[in-house]
């Protein structure tokens, strides 16, 4: 009784250090957003600038919901945040990846923005791709561009999408004489559902080799 007593004692004390997971709740797609009166271009006022630091990557992530502000694009109404980036000389590329949420995947489309808030260069859903665990696109800046808009893309919203998955295992034995390895693997499909909400990173990676 009293081993059982300083056990439990002893797992309550790492779950306040928070070596316990948390498993996150799903999250309903929000597929519509109908009745929203939406602006007719991004509010750069509100924007926080993105971190840079050189030879490295810093990093925002933002769960998109609907309280956000919400844009009128060219396929439809929107949610959006805009950030300002780092004003610097040196060599950086942009990245945008969404990352699924119990099946909800935000399905992001891309705006850059010159310092007056007027459109320089646009990435539609159509062109955003699946890197890693991430859905998005990378973009190398232009001197030119003041703000990044991340929108939600209507065109995409409310379609899905299915991945296969791949896990490879290798395992080594011997016989005695020589070493072999067994190789064996697993396969498991994700399906998404592409919607105006979800989870998405901002990453900027600085460009300059390492001497």
């Amino acid at each position: 009784m009293q081993f059982r007593t300083y056990r439990l004692a002893a797992l309550s004390s790492l779950c306040l250090l928070g070596a316990c997971a948390v498993q996150e709740r799903p999250l309903p797609p929000l597929t519509t957003l109908s009745g929203r009166q939406c602006a007719a271009s991004a509010d750069i006022a509100t924007a926080a600038v993105l971190l840079y630091k050189t030879k490295d990557e810093t990093k925002q992530v933002v769960d998109m919901a609907d309280a956000m502000p919400c844009l009128k694009t060219a396929s439809g109404a929107a949610l959006y945040v805009v950030y300002g980036l780092p004003q610097t000389d040196e060599p950086y590329v942009i990245g945008v990846a969404s990352t699924s949420r119990g099946g909800t995947l935000f399905a992001p489309q891309v705006m850059l923005l010159a310092g007056d808030g007027s459109v320089k260069r646009t990435f539609p859903g159509k062109q955003m791709e699946f890197r890693g665990e991430g859905y998005g696109v990378r973009i190398p800046k232009h001197g030119d561009e003041a703000y990044i808009v991340v929108a939600s893309d209507p065109a995409t919203v409310g379609s899905s999408t299915s991945r296969i998955n791949d896990a490879t295992q290798v395992t080594y034995a011997s016989n005695g004489y020589a070493t072999y390895a067994i190789h064996s693997g697993t396969e498991s499909q994700d399906t998404y559902i592409y919607a105006h909400n979800g989870r998405v990173t901002v990453t900027v990676t600085s460009l300059v080799p390492p001497k």
